[in-house]
């Protein structure tokens, strides 16, 4: 292994560090709201558009096709989703049930992040999008890299 300063070697730890408390943080609030992550996840995903396919919401969710489907299915058995053909493939919509659920327990979660987030100025925001996309595209080029 290459020798790496210091500096370069906590700063990975202290961004390692930094996304587990944030997936802890996101995992202990949907099980608070009732739902297991990737149900919860694909209600925040419908919450920002109803209507999506399941390869879509593997994509939102960075889930398994076969753990979306599990949750899509504990979803319309709790009556919050419902199924329609759109041709070539099925949509999942929010039911009546659903969007209630959705402004119970998922909008005040987009609340509370627009809320940390409005604690930093404007400058700040702009960096930390900018900044955050330049490290995860320096990562995906050094992943893509080796070669195993």
């Amino acid at each position: 292994m290459a020798k790496y300063d210091d500096l370069t070697l906590q700063t990975v730890a202290a961004i390692n560090e930094m996304y587990r408390r944030t997936d802890e943080l996101y995992h202990e609030v949907a099980r608070r709201a009732g739902f297991a992550d990737c149900a919860f996840e694909i209600l925040y995903s419908l919450m920002e558009q109803d209507g999506r396919t399941q390869k879509q919401l593997c994509g939102t969710s960075f889930s398994a096709k076969q753990t979306v489907s599990s949750s899509i299915k504990r979803l319309q058995e709790k009556g919050l989703v419902e199924l329609r053909d759109s041709g070539r493939s099925k949509t999942v919509w929010l039911t009546a049930a659903g969007v209630k659920a959705i402004d119970e327990k998922i909008r005040p979660v987009l609340e509370a992040e627009c809320e940390a987030v409005d604690a930093f100025d404007a400058q700040w925001k702009r960096r930390m999008v900018e900044e955050t996309a330049r490290f995860t595209d320096s990562l995906a080029d050094q992943f893509e890299a080796l070669r195993f």
